[in-house]
């Protein structure tokens, strides 16, 4: 069988500078600084944070985070940043992704535990998906796809993609497996017919999907690692498995 797996260079490709890291970032700022966004999905504090993260890299490009950076992803990530950017990088240049690196490794180093922790993290990566979401204009980009493009893609048995659009899948009308989540499905905390609200505490009912920004309620993945991002991709389906587990192992216990 033919496998592919496509990545945001095709949204670069037929969407242009929009879908670039630095537009992203940029329209990420704009929207907080318009209030171009609903108060209810995130705040207007976390633009403050990611200055606060931008302020501090020239720390990190020294070496004042190092003994920070425990598990080896994190020592391979930053090892990466120190890399690839330098005290004149811009706010904007700097890859999104990296921003959770910096927000885990800042946390640690003040001692800034949950939930003020998990809520930074949480507005990143709300703020970045409606930013990358673009108000619904990145799935309209398959009505760019030459037939050649399309045709191309539609010749492989298995069609795999990390980006979290559904362009791909508009222009084959085939099946498309989203390695790292999609805009289109929700997460499973907020999908009242997932297994995980079939538990007694319903975390959907406490948490309203507001209108316009479902796909900041989705389970697209956001993270600095690819170990994070596999762990976030398994979580569902072992958390399943282990509950399914226990139901029948009281079951025969009973």
């Amino acid at each position: 069988m033919n496998n592919i797996i496509i990545g945001n260079g095709i949204d670069i490709q037929f969407g242009g500078f929009e879908y670039t890291n630095k537009s992203i970032i940029e329209r990420a700022l704009l929207y907080l600084k318009t209030g171009d966004y609903s108060s209810e999905v995130y705040t207007k504090e976390i633009e403050t944070w990611i200055y606060i993260l931008y302020s501090v890299v020239p720390d990190f490009l020294n070496g004042d985070y190092d003994q920070l950076a425990v598990m080896k992803d994190e020592k391979e990530e930053l090892d990466s940043f120190k890399r690839n950017y330098s005290k004149n990088t811009s706010i904007s240049e700097i890859g999104f992704e990296y921003y959770f690196l910096l927000n885990e490794l800042h946390c640690r180093k003040n001692k800034i535990t949950n939930p003020e922790r998990y809520y930074f993290q949480e507005f990143l990566r709300i703020l970045f998906l409606d930013s990358t979401f673009n108000k619904g204009k990145i799935n309209k980009l398959y009505l760019k796809f030459p037939t050649e493009v399309t045709n191309y893609i539609k010749s492989y048995d298995n069609i795999f993609t990390t980006n979290y659009d559904k362009n791909v899948e508009l222009a084959t009308g085939k099946n498309v497996l989203y390695l790292h989540g999609a805009f289109h499905v929700l997460d499973p905390v907020y999908d009242s017919n997932s297994f995980r609200n079939r538990l007694s505490d319903k975390p959907a009912e406490k948490t309203p999907i507001i209108k316009g920004f479902e796909h900041t309620f989705s389970n697209a993945i956001t993270g600095s690692s690819g170990a994070f991002k596999l762990f976030s991709a398994n979580q569902p389906e072992l958390a399943n498995s282990a509950i399914e587990k226990f139901a029948k192992g009281m079951q025969e216990k009973n």
